[in-house]
């Protein structure tokens, strides 16, 4: 399939997972991450795991609700499934986070955005050949 097969194929999809469910969960996880970094004083990678969990949470619900369609799986082993890929899309949100606030000295927020942009593709193609179906939802 190319690349322009596939943008033609999945977009609606792409744009329904990215709107509505990412967008819903990244405003859960960005809200709560800010409240416990600026209001509590934490440190921001342990804001990250709780803010994470949030997130991830909204992000299950809409997810199994209105962003892909199931491939006979149960609600607890997809529900399951999106906390696994989740966590390994946490791995790549956090490094590239830890990489932009340690190495490139930026604000702590620019780094948890760019992380959470690289965790969404990840999240997003684990999502819909791995756990649903590969038929996109929204076509």
């Amino acid at each position: 399939m190319t690349l322009v097969h596939f943008i033609r194929k999945y977009l609606k999809s792409i744009l329904m997972y990215g709107i509505v469910v990412s967008g819903l969960a990244a405003l859960a996880e960005w809200s709560s991450f800010a409240a416990l970094v600026f209001g509590t004083g934490m440190h921001y990678v342990a804001a990250s795991v709780i803010a994470f969990l949030v997130g991830t949470s909204v992000n299950a619900v809409l997810s199994r609700s209105i962003g892909f369609t199931s491939k006979g799986r149960s609600g607890i082993q997809e529900t399951l499934l999106i906390y696994v890929t989740s966590a390994l899309a946490f791995l790549l949100n956090v490094g590239a986070m830890v990489l932009i606030v340690e190495v490139f000295t930026m604000h702590v927020m620019v780094g948890k955005i760019a992380g959470t942009v690289a965790a969404f593709f990840a999240n997003y193609l684990l999502r819909q050949f791995f756990i649903f179906s590969s038929t996109p939802r929204w076509k």
